[in-house]
Protein backbone atom coordinates (compact mmCIF):
# COMPACT_ATOMS: atom_id res chain seq x y z
CA UNK A 1 0.00 0.00 0.00
CA UNK A 2 2.99 2.47 1.10
CA UNK A 3 4.88 2.07 -1.97
CA UNK A 4 2.28 3.43 -3.86
CA UNK A 5 2.88 6.97 -1.90
CA UNK A 6 3.79 9.63 -5.03
CA UNK A 7 2.91 7.10 -8.03
CA UNK A 8 -0.91 8.71 -8.40
CA UNK A 9 -2.44 6.85 -6.06
CA UNK A 10 -4.34 8.09 -3.07
CA UNK A 11 -3.31 5.77 -0.24
CA UNK A 12 -6.41 7.04 2.21
CA UNK A 13 -4.33 7.96 6.06
CA UNK A 14 -7.11 5.97 7.68
CA UNK A 15 -7.13 3.12 5.52
CA UNK A 16 -3.52 2.45 6.33
CA UNK A 17 -3.92 3.22 10.27
CA UNK A 18 -6.76 0.52 9.75
CA UNK A 19 -3.72 -1.78 8.74
CA UNK A 20 -1.64 -0.80 11.43
CA UNK A 21 -3.70 -1.24 14.15
CA UNK A 22 -4.00 -4.95 13.50
CA UNK A 23 -0.56 -5.53 14.11
CA UNK A 24 -0.11 -6.45 17.58
CA UNK A 25 3.43 -6.57 18.00
CA UNK A 26 4.68 -3.14 19.27
CA UNK A 27 7.89 -3.22 17.32
CA UNK A 28 6.40 -3.78 14.06
CA UNK A 29 3.96 -1.23 14.46
CA UNK A 30 6.52 0.64 15.25
CA UNK A 31 8.53 -0.02 12.53
CA UNK A 32 5.67 -0.25 10.07
CA UNK A 33 4.55 3.69 11.05
CA UNK A 34 7.77 4.57 10.70
CA UNK A 35 7.97 3.16 7.20
CA UNK A 36 4.85 4.83 6.78
CA UNK A 37 5.75 8.38 7.67
CA UNK A 38 9.05 7.80 5.46
CA UNK A 39 7.90 6.86 2.25
CA UNK A 40 5.24 10.02 2.89
CA UNK A 41 8.19 11.96 3.16
CA UNK A 42 10.22 10.63 0.35
CA UNK A 43 6.45 11.36 -1.98
CA UNK A 44 6.32 14.90 -0.73
CA UNK A 45 10.15 15.18 -1.77
CA UNK A 46 9.38 13.81 -5.07
CA UNK A 47 6.08 15.82 -5.94
CA UNK A 48 7.76 19.20 -4.58
CA UNK A 49 5.45 22.33 -4.72
CA UNK A 50 5.20 24.89 -2.03
CA UNK A 51 5.66 23.77 1.36
CA UNK A 52 6.95 20.15 0.05
CA UNK A 53 10.34 20.07 1.90
CA UNK A 54 8.86 21.51 5.09
CA UNK A 55 6.45 18.57 5.06
CA UNK A 56 8.64 15.86 3.77
CA UNK A 57 10.79 17.23 6.52
CA UNK A 58 8.28 16.69 9.63
CA UNK A 59 7.30 13.34 8.11
CA UNK A 60 10.96 12.37 7.64
CA UNK A 61 11.81 13.54 11.62
CA UNK A 62 8.34 11.53 12.50
CA UNK A 63 9.56 8.47 10.97
CA UNK A 64 13.12 8.55 12.72
CA UNK A 65 11.16 9.05 16.12
CA UNK A 66 8.79 5.99 15.33
CA UNK A 67 12.76 4.10 14.45
CA UNK A 68 14.31 5.24 17.74
CA UNK A 69 11.10 3.61 19.80
CA UNK A 70 11.32 0.71 17.72
CA UNK A 71 15.12 -0.15 17.97
CA UNK A 72 14.27 -0.06 21.87
CA UNK A 73 12.09 -3.00 21.37
CA UNK A 74 13.96 -4.56 18.06
CA UNK A 75 14.70 -8.19 18.21
CA UNK A 76 18.30 -9.44 18.87
CA UNK A 77 20.34 -9.03 15.98
CA UNK A 78 17.79 -6.99 13.82
CA UNK A 79 19.29 -3.79 13.17
CA UNK A 80 16.74 -2.52 10.29
CA UNK A 81 15.26 0.50 12.25
CA UNK A 82 18.97 1.67 12.92
CA UNK A 83 18.93 1.32 9.00
CA UNK A 84 16.15 2.96 8.67
CA UNK A 85 16.78 6.40 10.78
CA UNK A 86 20.24 6.97 9.46
CA UNK A 87 18.63 6.82 6.14
CA UNK A 88 16.36 9.50 7.01
CA UNK A 89 18.85 11.34 8.80
CA UNK A 90 21.23 10.95 5.12
CA UNK A 91 17.55 12.32 3.07
CA UNK A 92 17.36 15.27 5.61
CA UNK A 93 21.08 16.42 4.92
CA UNK A 94 21.39 15.59 0.76
CA UNK A 95 17.90 17.34 0.24
CA UNK A 96 19.09 20.30 3.18
CA UNK A 97 15.67 19.73 4.44
CA UNK A 98 15.06 22.05 7.62
CA UNK A 99 11.65 22.73 9.90
CA UNK A 100 8.97 24.74 8.47
CA UNK A 101 9.78 28.46 9.87
CA UNK A 102 8.09 29.62 13.22
CA UNK A 103 5.00 31.95 12.33
CA UNK A 104 6.50 35.16 12.63
CA UNK A 105 9.14 34.68 9.69
CA UNK A 106 8.59 33.91 6.33
CA UNK A 107 10.16 32.05 4.07
CA UNK A 108 10.19 31.52 0.08
CA UNK A 109 10.70 27.95 -1.19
Amino acid sequence: MIDHFGHGYVVAHQDVNEVLDQIEDDYKRRYYNGLICERRGLAHLKRGGPGSSFIAYECLCEAMELYAEAEKLRPSGNDDPILRWNYCVRLIARNRLEARPESGEQQLE
